[in-house]
């Protein structure tokens, strides 16, 4: 980066300097990105062909975003020469942590057989992350499965927990030694009951199909498949624990408070977060889903029955740590035309991200909520991040001058710093994401990486961008308090 520029951009975007007796220097700096975002390589090495492969090659996206897309190079992660290039840019911003996906197919192709050069890839990559001094923190789940399973029901096959369960001891028996930190769902919630019923729908032509997935109906139907992901979560973090490595497990949770601006506190308020937020961490830490949805699905699908003792299983997957991707707030009111009752309330910013409105405030304030509610949880922000559109990426000087990101990202910071210093137990701040990359039904449309990736260009060039920068300021100037206030 060019002096001239980074001292300009600098005093605007950088936090207020760190300290007080909370904080520690074990704190987990790091970047994400999932499998089939980055990898590539969709049918190398042994791998199988996943749910996304099916969906992509279906031509979802062309339903989104008007164009046919598809991770089958994405970031191209599959190659150790291009991760390596990575990996240094990564140890360059300083983090010592790096959130990756194991792609269940690259695993076992058909969602049985073990396939021997996927365990040697994720090996070589966990070992070439551990050189480089940056831990490995692993989510067993990110939305890919073997298409064989996936075809089977997915998720809605009460045999679904006992496929993930071998799954995650192959992953167990191979790496539980090697990382500290695993994460067995990311972003259930969001996943089960909108994603991947709504690519189904979109692939089907089914009319009004993103509307069907908000319906009660449609998600009646789908708590089928949430609960059997929870039940198959207990399996993994009971034996996970049984086994008594040297780490935790936790999950990763899409978490957006509702918020009714118009009506604080409403009904509609309290629904929308009992439908999105709480109805996982209920289960998790109560042993029960909130009532009110609860009878709204079982009226609409009678044969959503869970039992005591399900829920009593489940409450057996309690998470050492609650990993939370927040983007921004869910503005809503009541309307009685939408779904639920619940409409939603446009983003009120001048310049509006893809993800909602920016308020590192509603996070930290979501995070008090959680941990007053549920018996004061480690929390750990595994995703966090934005995008505003093609403006925001703009080439100047030689980097990529992402000035909305880079002070969303410094605003982010700056909220969960403090709040960690007020006395919330948070462990750790992973930013979404390393690279732009492939997002889902999106495409390569929206970017939310702090590295950019030119994918018009063959080798996939790979450059820098402000946030990138300051994100680096941010943990340096972190570190060096640390170990300032380690030393008096």
């Amino acid at each position: 980066m060019k002096a001239k520029y980074y001292f300009l951009t600098s005093a605007l975007l950088l936090p207020p300097a760190f300290s007080g007796e909370k904080h520690q220097c074990d704190f987990l700096w790091g970047t994400a990105s999932s499998s089939y975002q980055v990898e590539g390589g969709w049918n190398e090495s042994g791998k199988g062909p996943s749910n996304w492969d099916y969906f992509t090659h279906n031509e979802v996206t062309k339903y989104t975003i008007g164009t046919v897309e598809n991770g089958d190079v994405a970031a191209n992660q599959i190659s150790r020469d291009v991760y390596l290039k990575d990996i240094q840019l990564m140890k360059e911003l300083g983090v010592n942590s790096y959130r990756f996906s194991i792609s269940w197919s690259r695993i076992m192709p058909d969602g049985v057989t073990v396939n021997k050069k996927g365990l040697e890839y994720y090996n070589q990559l966990i070992a070439d992350l551990k050189e480089a001094n940056i831990e490995p923190v692993i989510t067993l789940y990110h939305w890919d499965m073997p298409l064989a399973l996936y075809k089977k029901g997915s998720w809605s096959n009460p045999e679904s927990p006992v496929w993930f369960e071998k799954f995650a001891q192959v992953i167990f028996d191979n790496f539980g030694n090697k990382s500290h930190n695993f994460i067995t769902f990311n972003e259930p919630e969001g996943y089960v009951f909108t994603l991947e019923p709504l690519a189904a729908n979109l692939i089907e032509k089914k009319p009004d199909g993103y509307r069907d997935v908000l319906s009660v109906a449609s998600r009646g139907k789908q708590a089928v498949a949430l609960h059997n992901l929870l039940i198959a979560n207990a399996m993994v973090v009971r034996n996970y624990h049984k086994a008594k490595y040297d780490g935790r497990i936790g999950i990763a949770l899409n978490l957006s408070p509702c918020i009714d601006n118009g009506h604080p506190n409403s009904t509609t308020e309290q629904l929308c977060n009992d439908l999105h937020n709480n109805w996982i961490l209920d289960a998790l830490y109560k042993g029960k889903y909130p009532d009110a949805v609860l009878k709204m699905y079982q009226s609409a699908y009678p044969k959503f029955k869970p039992t005591s003792q399900d829920m009593q299983l489940i409450t057996q997957g309690k998470p050492d740590f609650i990993g939370v991707n927040y983007y921004g707030p869910t503005l809503v009111k009541h309307d009685k035309s939408e779904p639920f009752e619940i409409g939603n309330v446009p983003n009120p910013d001048k310049k509006p991200s893809v993800n909602g409105p920016v308020s590192p405030e509603a996070l930290v304030t979501m995070m008090k909520k959680i941990d007053a509610e549920y018996a004061h949880p480690t929390f750990i922000i595994t995703e966090n991040g934005a995008g505003f559109g093609l403006a925001d990426e703009q080439l100047d000087d030689g980097v990529i001058s992402d000035k909305l990101r880079a002070d969303y990202l410094k605003r982010h910071v700056t909220a969960v710093m403090n709040a960690k210093m007020e006395g919330l137990d948070i462990q750790g701040y992973l930013f979404w994401s390393l690279l732009d990359n492939f997002e889902w039904l999106w495409g390569y449309k929206n970017r939310f990486g702090i590295i950019g990736v030119d994918f018009d260009d063959k080798n996939l060039k790979r450059t820098p961008k402000l946030s990138y920068y300051i994100y680096q300021k941010t943990i340096k100037d972190y570190k060096k308090q640390c170990i300032s206030k380690a030393q008096k």
